[in-house]
């Protein structure tokens, strides 16, 4: 069974541990610097994506302080688990649990155009661009009140 698990000091060093494919490790910062992050950004919320308990991969979100939505900085699947749906998967979660927040409806996720890959599983899941670029990034966005994703 696929949950989303706080990182903790018991779940740490198997976070870290998690790779992305070789072609694929320039489109996500990795698992130690995003939680690093997480230490100066308070709004952010490292979280393990496990499979009956172990970590297969990280995601981090937050409600961006800018934009008052929700945001997903980062997700990725290590390289052993990948192609299996764990990452949209993971995402329906995520959906389900901000749900529980009436004050907002949007999820918003972003990648670089040449992650056709990411890009594309986003869009299968109900993502449209909403017409932004940042840092290189295309902006999509997910309206899931009411809605299931």
């Amino acid at each position: 069974m696929l949950t989303l698990e706080p990182v903790t000091k018991e779940n740490f060093e198997r976070i870290i541990a998690l790779e992305l494919d070789a072609q694929q490790r320039g489109f996500v910062q990795s698992n130690l610097y995003s939680i690093a992050q997480s230490y100066v950004r308070p709004e952010f919320h490292p979280t393990a994506i496990c499979l009956n308990g172990e970590p297969v991969g990280f995601l981090l979100w937050c409600i961006d302080p800018e934009e008052d939505q929700y945001w997903v900085y980062r997700l990725m699947i290590d390289r052993a688990h990948q192609r299996r749906g764990y990452g949209t998967a993971a995402l329906r979660l995520l959906v389900e649990q901000l749900r529980q927040d009436p004050s907002r409806g949007v999820l918003y996720i972003s990648a670089f155009p040449e992650n056709t890959a990411a890009l594309a599983a986003y869009a299968g899941l109900g993502f449209v661009p909403d017409g932004r670029k940042i840092a290189g990034e295309v902006v999509l966005k997910y309206i899931y009140r009411g809605e299931k994703i």
